[in-house]
């Protein structure tokens, strides 16, 4: 057991840590999810926001987010337990929305579209990458599926992620 007022456990304080009006002593432990750690550990820093944990419901996702809104609001210094809590805490938020509300690949399509318009190209800029005017509409429709040669050329000329460009299209219009 640590000596009375030496860093160690229930202490309240970190070696080279100073303590001041911003770093009270703190008493209580931290709990991080099931696990619990004795207030003055390293794990167990008396951060005022000691609620760290993975996040089950949409309920417990919004308390989250008000702690790291109140967290943003201090604006930790870089190195100091409470920087090290609202990175964690983003991190935990950050899984939790991933597994929560997924976001797949966009349709490839829409994928050429969004890469027109960012870069201000027109259909005849995509001739080089997909072959003739007619080609470039009916790729652009949805009518035509996109074959390797094109892939490869929309890849390397506008930066298209090859996966988004190599999956299966989302939707086929009938040819009439």
């Amino acid at each position: 057991m640590a000596a009375p007022g030496s860093p160690g456990r229930g202490s309240g304080s970190l070696p080279g840590v100073p303590r001041g009006p911003h770093r009270p002593r703190c008493r209580r432990p931290l709990r991080l999810g099931a696990a619990t750690f004795p207030s003055g550990t390293a794990s167990g820093c008396c951060a005022p926001y000691a609620d760290v944990g993975i996040r089950h419901n949409d309920e417990e996702h919004a308390k989250a987010l008000a702690t790291l809104d109140g967290l943003l609001d201090v604006e930790p210094q870089p190195g100091t337990p409470e920087a090290d809590e609202l990175q964690l805490l983003a991190l935990v938020i950050e899984a939790y929305e991933k597994a929560r509300w997924p976001i797949g690949l966009p349709d490839s399509v829409d994928a050429i579209r969004f890469c027109m318009d960012r870069q201000g190209l027109t259909r005849r800029d995509l001739e080089p990458c997909i072959g003739s005017r007619a080609r470039v509409s009916e790729v652009l429709s949805g009518k035509r599926t996109l074959s390797m040669r094109m892939i490869r050329a929309l890849h390397a000329g506008l930066d298209i992620p090859l996966e988004v460009l190599v999956q299966e299209p989302r939707r086929r219009r009938q040819a009439s």
